[in-house]
Formats: structure tokens, sequence, C-alpha cells
């Protein structure tokens, strides 16, 4: 079947805006300090964080981190960090959340699912929160885990109308 003239047309203009927030974005994370190797850095972390877990038994194997594979609590996990280590300022908060608002954008302009993006901005509340508490990196990861647990315990008792930001992660589009 032929493609429309209008999406053929449409295409190389989104495919442009797509790279072209992608760009700002990157340069925006250039310009106060968290670049490319500072958020692979915080993946990594994450990465062992939770496989630890799995590890330890203390979550769900199919929650292992593997082969480019990741599941809902390294998303968390990733975001809640990425905001505890950034989120020191009132500026670098706005950005963080900025960035999750300019993809969100992207994606409903690209025809893709925005909720991950409001899913995002809900986890780096988390991180915030944690950081205004004065712990350690490592205290911050270990309260994570106890903010997935308490995420939990409230998705069963009152379901997605229970999550409050900055106390609980959200951890799939289907949580609000």
């Amino acid at each position: 079947m032929a493609q429309d003239p209008r999406e053929r047309f449409l295409q190389p203009i989104m495919q442009a805006v797509d790279r072209g927030i992608y760009d700002v974005i990157d340069s925006a994370g250039n310009a106060t300090g968290i670049r490319a190797e500072e958020r692979q850095d915080i993946g990594q972390v994450a990465k062992n964080f939770i496989n630890r877990q799995v590890d330890e038994g203390m979550i769900d194997v199919r929650e292992r981190v593997e082969d480019g594979r990741y599941g809902d609590y390294f998303n968390a996990i990733n975001h809640g960090l990425l905001s505890y280590r950034y989120g020191d300022s009132p500026m670098m908060r706005g950005l963080l959340q900025g960035k999750e608002y300019l993809q969100q954008g992207q994606e409903f302009l690209s025809g893709r699912d925005p909720r991950t993006q409001y899913i995002d901005r809900m986890n780096n509340e988390v991180g915030f929160a944690l950081r205004e508490q004065g712990m350690t990196e490592e205290e911050a990861l270990e309260a994570m885990l106890g903010v997935i647990y308490e995420t939990q315990a409230a998705m069963q008792k009152g379901g997605p109308e229970s999550l409050v930001p900055g106390r609980h992660f959200y951890l799939n589009p289907e949580d609000y």
C-alpha cells in the first residue's frame, strides 16, 4: 500500500523535531554537568543495585537488568538517582523536570504514549525528596527500595489514586 503523501511529507519533519528535542536535552545536560558519561554512570549504579537486590532475593528476578532489558524498578531508581544526584537547586530541579516535559511533548507529537515521561517526572520527585533528607547515595538507594515497597502497598490498598508524588514511585502507566 502506498504511503499517504501527507505522511511522506511530515515524516522527515517529525524526525527532525524528534532529533532536535534530543539535541536540546543533550546540550542542556552538557551545560549543567549531566553529560552522557554521568547518565551512563547513574544507569550502571541503578543496574548494579537492582541486580544485587535480585541476587539477595529482595526483589523478583524479572526485575534483573541485563542484555538491554530492564523493568519498572530500574526506571524508577534510575530517575530517582539522577534527581538525587543533580536536584540540588530549584533551577536544576526545573531543568530535570523540563527535560521530561520536552520528551512528553515529543512522544505526543510522534504518536507515542506520553505517559512514560509523566512517570519519570513523578519518580524524579522521590529523588528530590531523598536529597533533602541528607542521605548518602547508598542510603538513598536503600530508601528507594523502601519506596518501591510502600508504593506496592499503597497500590494494593487504594489503587493509583493513593500514590503521592515524592513519596511513591510510579512504576507503569496503569499507576495513574
